[in-house]
């Protein structure tokens, strides 16, 4: 994370991100991965749900984009700042079959449904629930690159007799114009899980003190605008990752258990599998939390200095 505009104040504490690298296998590595502890084997499809190589590393590049936005705005906002303004809907997935399937993009922004614009992602939902399954709709797009076109689609059923573009919006939010700027380099990295770990990476940088403690601490977890924290996958590995890296504490979201559940489904731990998560961190201790404000809580019982109150900023 750089950041330049204003005063920053290096820490000697540090916050981790985990990530988790998945890989198509053959009959040898898939020998290999059977014999792993560390590793877990699953299907293709539950992973790529449909898309292709290349769908899934664009939508994955836009879900880090998203990520790293939602971060810098939370962190910006908890320290007064006026920080966005919503320019759009942006395009977080797009479901395999639909009637955006392979015309739309996670790299596109919906601007304008119809000539009505589009400043954040309810106003899409909005236009589009008031349609019909069949109904032609024109819609005015940004890419990333900057170029804009439009495209005209026919609108899809959901099976309940509603209308269906098929995608999974998110609003896209343009900062204000301010006297910092803050830019996040992860590489090639991509998914949403990061974004829990930048918002307190941006927190502890622009205040004194040492929010995180002196000991590194690895966190995962998405992040939304109000400052909740969304579940992430891959949890057991990040576990094994942050235990064997060093980190004194594992921050993570709130894990739903399917015994909660009435009908469980693939998102929810039963109570074996995390009894395997709780081994595999040995005594690396482990906090579920549901919100950045939950984190700082932790953070502080972890030793850190509390976030300092602040009087709005510019």
């Amino acid at each position: 994370v750089t950041i330049s505009g204003v005063e920053s104040f290096p820490s000697e504490g540090e916050v981790w991100y985990t990530t988790v690298r998945s890989r198509q296998l053959n009959v040898w590595t898939w020998l290999e991965a059977r014999f792993d502890p560390d590793d877990d084997v699953v299907n293709e499809v539950s992973v790529r749900q449909g898309q292709t190589a290349e769908e899934s590393r664009v939508c994955s590049q836009a879900m880090m984009r998203f990520s790293q936005s939602n971060a810098t705005i939370v962190a910006l906002s908890l320290l007064g700042y006026d920080v966005l303004t919503p320019t759009g809907s942006g395009v977080e997935r797009v479901y395999d079959g639909s009637a955006a399937d392979g015309i739309i993009t996670c790299d596109d922004v919906i601007v304008a449904i119809n000539g009505e614009p589009v400043l954040a992602a309810g106003d899409a939902v909005d236009i589009i629930r008031a349609l019909a399954p069949g109904d032609i709709v024109e819609l005015a797009l940004e890419s990333i690159d900057g170029s804009e076109r439009t495209e005209r689609i026919a609108l899809g059923d959901d099976g309940n007799g509603n209308p269906l573009l098929g995608i999974r919006p998110q609003t896209r939010f343009d900062q204000n114009d301010l006297d910092l700027s803050i830019s996040i380099d992860t590489g090639q990295t991509g998914g949403p899980s990061a974004g829990l770990a930048f918002a307190l990476t941006i927190l502890d940088a622009l205040t004194e003190g040492e929010l995180v403690g002196v000991q590194d601490v690895a966190v995962t977890g998405t992040i939304r605008l109000d400052g909740s924290v969304g579940n992430v996958g891959g949890v057991r590995q990040k576990v094994i990752a942050a235990r064997e890296g060093g980190a004194a504490a594992f921050i993570l979201p709130r894990q739903i258990r399917c015994a909660d559940l009435v009908d469980p489904g693939e998102d929810c731990f039963y109570d074996d599998e995390w009894a395997a998560i709780e081994e595999s961190a040995e005594d690396l201790p482990i906090f579920e939390v549901t919100s950045v404000f939950d984190a700082l809580a932790v953070l502080e019982e972890l030793g850190g200095d509390p976030l300092p109150s602040v009087e709005p900023a510019p």
